[in-house]
């Protein structure tokens, strides 16, 4: 790259995001930014799958591990640390790579999130009681009736984000997408950036995510368990809703055996990355989609950065 330059790169979990974000720092020259809910956390790298200590030690690695497990952090907080690190390297002439799992970080970041008003109670009961009531295909048919922005892209199978589209209507006579239309982008309008989607091989990425989980289990996954039961933090904390910890949690506390964790493990991670597929399909259509063939050999990198034309914040979306 002749000039210094942003780059995002997202991805289902064990897709090789971080392998090739540092791949490139190296070959570029540049540092990598966490663009990752879970790998916030301190105390947890090998569950939350952090760079490693080697790898953090040859490439400048900003946003990893450095926030406590029961402090509050949001998708907006994160955005504005970001923002400052981006700034801050590409001022000094550094390449930025940003890398992660969490679209709605990489949302709050291009495009900022939308503020929605309070809603009051009774309101909140009413749009529950209605989804309840009439069941989420039910209701689903009769609030897109009434207005068909009010659930834009929100599935018939999916109770509590239709219940959340209703109540905010019930409340402001708007939809969603109205408030999301008034959000700011985080990073300055004209900032540009190259976006990478890694959309591996489906079979390929469920092989990876047994082979990480099981090194995972003979690399201190038990023990960061351990530790986490041992400070009797509150259950609900979203650090202890990262895949691996209730599994592990429940094999310590004898419900059920490590064979059984594992299988369960696997199974909310496959249905993790799911969900991380349908949410970068839809919301990542500018960006460069690339499949494990090409992105996870050495030769290909300057290949890959050929290939991509830069987007700019304000004037394309995701």
């Amino acid at each position: 790259m002749a000039e210094s330059l942003l780059t995002c790169i997202a991805g289902p979990t064990a897709s090789g995001k971080s392998r090739l974000a540092v791949m490139l720092a190296e070959y570029f020259g540049g540092v990598v930014v966490n663009a990752d809910s879970m790998q916030v956390y301190a105390n947890i790298p090998i569950i939350t799958a952090q760079p490693s200590v080697e790898e953090q030690s040859n490439i400048i690695h900003e946003l990893y591990g450095f926030r406590a497990i029961d402090e509050a952090f949001s998708a907006d907080a994160w955005a504005k640390m970001a923002a400052m690190c981006i700034k801050k390297h590409l001022d000094l002439g550094q390449n930025v790579f940003v890398v992660g799992g969490s679209g709605l970080y990489f949302r709050a970041l291009m495009d900022g999130l939308a503020h929605f008003p309070a809603i009051d109670d009774d309101v909140r009961m009413r749009a529950r009681g209605d989804v309840n009531r009439m069941g989420p295909v039910a209701a689903h048919s009769y609030i897109s009736n009434q207005n068909p922005e009010i659930l834009d892209d929100i599935r018939n199978t999916d109770p509590q984000r239709i219940a959340r589209a209703w109540e905010v209507y019930l409340q402001t006579g708007k939809p969603m997408s109205f408030f999301r239309g008034q959000a700011d982008a985080t990073l300055p309008a004209g900032t540009q950036y190259r976006g990478l989607y890694l959309k591996p091989d489906r079979a390929w990425l469920h092989e990876r995510i047994a082979l990480r989980l099981d090194q995972m289990l003979t690399s201190g996954a038990l023990e960061e368990a351990q530790w986490i039961d041992e400070q009797k933090f509150d259950p609900e904390l979203p650090a202890l809703k990262a895949c691996g910890i209730p599994e592990l949690r429940a094999y310590l506390h004898k419900t059920t055996s490590l064979d059984e964790a594992r299988n369960r493990m696997l199974f909310s991670t496959r249905q993790f990355a799911k969900r991380q597929y349908t949410w970068f399909n839809r919301n990542m259509i500018a960006w460069k989609h690339i499949n494990e063939q090409f992105y996870y050999q050495k030769s290909h990198i300057e290949d890959i950065f050929m290939q991509i034309e830069p987007l700019t914040i304000g004037l394309e979306t995701e």
